[in-house]
């Protein structure tokens, strides 16, 4: 069975002349840390995260977290709800500190899904519904399709993100993992027939090898532009994969009020973690700050990494944000510590983490802002594997 294993560091860096020397004299030592590197110590800051509109890190004990049942019994007492979460079909659970599909199935799920959990069609959205310009951003592992005997295998199974989602009728959604290994944006509208509405193809159908039982960090941003069209990018790490622009000639007018955002799957066992939605801004959207190149992670021991990538060249503050994912029967949410934060040879900087665990790969991605509140696409997956 995979599980994640995730680590949040936030810290940091100011440009040093060449002539000042680093003197690290105070370390931020918690899952989410902040820091900031000065010519003679690290010290904690206080950051105001209002760009983040809502996340879910699905840190919750392993079991069932909302289904179908609960939606379509709204009175029943036995249903487990979600503050935050609805679907109207399928199952959502939670495992290993990430969100699981199941294995998907086309069985009717009871109050507990123990039944079964009709993730074949999986739809999964936020019981908020005032998100406009925004990203969306989480961890995807695509651990396979399956193919159903009473649905078949269609072109478009996989995992699709919902955006300006009004009603399963009337939305956007990003196919990021489609069976046929594309991507492809697309309006829903109705009336029509399929389940209540036609589907308008905004974009090209782009090739995306979709890459199986491998973490990945997607994106896909919705923002309104000036002459009253709609953008939607789908990303895959810092990669822009397909966009398009809905500018009314497809399907009638844009969707251009708020929505709600989510996840669908179809015939798709899917994980995710760490769903994240930022505000957008007309000024800084996602992507405009340059993200980390050349990132090189290695083993330090048992336990600890080193992460490096190339400093700055510019003399403004620079801030960093790391995530490390692995695979593991036994992968599990802890403290770590971040050491040794420092320049080194080559303009580059350097860090460590420690309390990993022993014989394990993990991925690593960074991600770059200059004003913590607009950040960079993630940096290139730097893959290591702590000592045995």
């Amino acid at each position: 069975m995979m599980h994640q294993f995730k680590i949040h560091l936030k810290f940091a860096t100011q440009r040093l002349c060449a002539a000042n020397r680093l003197n690290i004299t105070q370390t931020v030592c918690q899952v989410i840390m902040c820091g900031c590197i000065s010519a003679t110590s690290l010290a904690p800051l206080t950051v105001a995260s209002s760009e983040v509109l809502f996340r879910d890190d699905f840190n919750y004990t392993n079991g069932l977290i909302v289904n179908e049942f609960a939606y379509w019994n709204p009175n029943d007492p036995a249903a487990h709800r979600s503050p935050i979460w609805e679907m109207d079909s399928g199952s959502l659970f939670a495992i290993g500190g990430a969100a699981w599909t199941g294995i998907p199935d086309t069985n009717a799920p009871n109050a507990n899904s123990s039944n079964g959990n009709n993730s074949c069609v999986f739809r999964l959205t936020t019981i908020r519904s005032n998100f406009t310009n925004v990203a969306v951003s989480f961890a995807l592992l695509n651990q396979g399709l399956t193919n159903e005997p009473t649905i078949g295998s269609n072109a478009w199974d996989g995992a699709h993100i919902f955006l300006r989602y009004q009603s399963e009728y009337y939305l956007y959604y990003a196919s990021i993992n489609r069976r046929e290994n594309t991507v492809v944006i697309k309006k829903k509208v109705p009336p029509g027939p399929d389940n209540g509405g036609t589907y308008y193809v905004l974009s090209d159908y782009l090739s995306y090898r979709v890459p199986t039982n491998t973490w990945q960090l997607v994106t896909a941003t919705v923002q309104n532009n000036q002459d009253g069209s709609v953008s939607i990018k789908l990303y895959s790490g810092n990669t822009l994969l397909v966009s398009a622009t809905d500018d009314g000639v497809l399907g009638g007018i844009p969707i251009a009020g708020a929505g709600k955002v989510g996840i669908r799957g179809d015939n798709a066992n899917l994980k995710f973690d760490n769903f994240t939605v930022t505000a957008l801004t007309l000024t800084g959207p996602i992507g405009m700050v340059s993200p980390v190149t050349n990132l090189t992670v290695g083993a330090v021991d048992q336990s600890s990494l080193t992460l490096e990538w190339p400093m700055s060249s510019d003399a403004a503050p620079h801030y960093y944000f790391a995530e490390l994912f692995s695979v593991s029967t036994a992968a599990a949410f802890s403290p770590v510590r971040l050491e040794g934060l420092r320049f080194v040879t080559g303009q580059r900087l350097q860090a460590q983490v420690s309390g990993l665990q022993s014989n394990t790969l993990y991925n690593v991605f960074v991600f770059h802002s200059k004003d913590l509140r607009n950040w960079s696409l993630p940096s290139n997956v730097a893959i290591a594997r702590t000592g045995s």
